[in-house]
């Protein structure tokens, strides 16, 4: 299959889930039967002051977007959009959680595309985004037949040259630490190309 025919039959697949999602109502959740995915803190950086912002806001003008989860085999619920909604009405101190059941991810990788695409129009592209793609997500699209340059996959992906896509990979080279303040918004992406090009970067990793 070409990689423009695959990647916009799976768009508007995409945008089907998404129309028939904000079509649906709300159901209230306990708030102890809802976790967050374990990924989560691999692709996203929740800051705290900001989830404490976002929690007075809500007390201010009330809660007005529910979070989307999936309903796991045990009965419990995971977050794949709203993780910090959800931290910010615990802090509230909500007990029930308004949640749009979604189908559950039937993969790793599915699940991984789910976390970043139906967040990431909140956030700022990261990194980290790039590289849970690159590792999670392309590997199984090439099982099911995907070909072609994975950093022309992702550039595709995100709607970026290949040549960003690289030079985002780039960052992964950098220290633990450094890349967590990227992360967290506290070096912006473009402060940090510029350290790539410095001697800060994790020795032997390629």
């Amino acid at each position: 299959m070409a990689k423009g025919n695959y990647f916009s039959t799976l768009d508007k697949k995409k945008n089907n889930a998404m129309q028939n999602i904000s079509s649906c109502s709300t159901v209230l959740i306990d708030a102890s039967l809802i976790d967050e995915s374990e990924m989560n803190p691999d692709i996203f950086s929740n800051d705290e002051e900001s989830i404490i912002g976002l929690s007075e806001y809500m007390k201010e003008v009330g809660v007005h977007e529910p979070i989307a989860c999936f309903q796991k085999e045990d009965g419990r619920y995971e977050i794949i959009s709203g993780h910090r909604r959800f931290k910010a009405r615990l802090l509230k101190g909500d007990t029930k959680i308004d949640v749009i059941i979604t189908p559950p991810p039937q993969t790793i990788g599915d699940n991984v595309y789910q976390l970043i695409f139906d967040n990431i129009h909140a956030r700022q592209l990261k990194p980290m985004d790039l590289d849970a793609m690159k590792t999670k997500w392309v590997p199984e699209q090439r099982e099911k037949g995907l070909t072609g340059d994975t950093k022309e996959i992702l550039a595709n992906k995100f709607k970026m040259s290949t040549a960003k896509v690289s030079r985002y990979l780039r960052l992964l080279k950098l220290a633990p630490e450094t890349q967590n303040k990227v992360q967290k918004g506290v070096l912006s992406v473009e402060a940090a190309l510029v350290l790539t090009l410095e001697d800060n970067l994790v020795d032997g990793l390629e």
